[in-house]
């Protein structure tokens, strides 16, 4: 399923009850349960290692403070004038993953955010092989498309004197 996923790695063998997991009805405890096996095989490798294990400690609790949100930028660029910065964000979910586009200003005020689609049983690596175009084509329009171009959203916005005046238009 994720071929395109190589890299080296230290094999780790962790006893897991799957069924337990799987029988579990809310997404909150399915990742504490899995950030729990996850931090049990990396200490694990880490004692194999002779790593120091409070750097595993603190990611631990950073994810646990965090409340198990999993947001990872997948593309990132500035406006042609240096105003704005166009994030497109997958947000991490059990079994899918949530791709937002948003606006910041360069002092890093969110303008705004809106979630363009939601991918099953995928991964941002494979996201990144299909999308990976973001390219400004104007002060306050920007297109995100697929590398054929088949799939585009483009974002037309037009910040006004209060916050909630904001013009804010994708097209898919």
């Amino acid at each position: 399923m994720f071929t395109h996923i190589i890299f080296d790695y230290f094999p780790v063998f962790v006893e897991v009850d799957v069924e337990n997991i799987l029988a579990l009805t809310s997404d909150r405890e399915k990742k504490e349960r899995v950030l729990e096996i996850v931090h049990g095989g990396m200490k694990l490798a880490a004692e194999e290692f002779n790593w120091d294990i409070s750097s595993l400690d603190l990611v631990y609790e950073n994810i646990k403070q965090l409340d198990y949100e999993n947001v990872y930028p997948l593309l990132k660029k500035s406006s042609p004038n240096r105003k704005f910065i166009c994030s497109v964000l997958c947000h991490h979910e059990v079994a899918s993953i949530d791709v937002y586009m948003e606006i910041k200003k360069r002092n890093g005020e969110v303008i705004n955010k809106e979630k363009l689609f939601s991918v099953e049983k995928t991964d941002e690596q494979d996201l990144f092989c299909h999308f990976g175009n973001l390219e400004w084509k104007l002060n306050h329009k920007v297109e995100f498309a697929d590398k054929d171009y088949n799939h585009v959203y483009r974002l037309t916005f037009l910040e006004k004197d209060k916050p909630k005046n904001l013009v804010w238009k994708i097209e898919k």
